[in-house]
């Protein structure tokens, strides 16, 4: 049975595509304009049960914007939320059991004209 982390990414991809007003990318264009959302690290733990294969995955998220101070970053991150928390998202390889957004948040880049806002999200997956 193939592993379904990638069926997963691809369904956080079109969840997020089709609810923000930016583009998401699993990796950022040289020349991408912001504001856009990178899905960035994703992580699979195994979580077995005596029922079967499952894996909880950590999907690590950012939003970057060139808004003057947090407003924009922290709207994208709400938007990330309400699309991903508690959400049950059709897969293309095995199931997904449930989503939920564990943290979020903004800050300032290094560089003074960016924002960035994060969110953590930990999906449960069955194989």
């Amino acid at each position: 049975m193939s592993d379904p982390t990638n069926a997963l990414v691809v369904s956080i991809y079109t969840a997020l595509d089709a609810a923000l007003s930016c583009p998401v990318y699993s990796y950022t264009p040289t020349d991408a304009a912001m504001p856009y959302v990178v899905i960035d690290t994703v992580q699979a733990v195994p979580n077995e049960t005596l029922q079967g294969r499952r894996d909880e995955v950590f999907v690590y998220l950012t939003a970057w914007t060139k808004y003057r101070g947090s407003k924009q970053a922290n709207e994208l991150v709400a938007t990330i939320y309400s699309t991903l928390h508690r959400a049950k998202l059709s897969m293309s390889t095995g199931r997904m059991v449930r989503a939920y957004v564990t943290a979020r948040g903004s800050e300032p880049d290094i560089q003074d004209e960016i924002f960035k806002g994060r969110a953590t999200v930990r999906c449960l997956i069955e194989h």
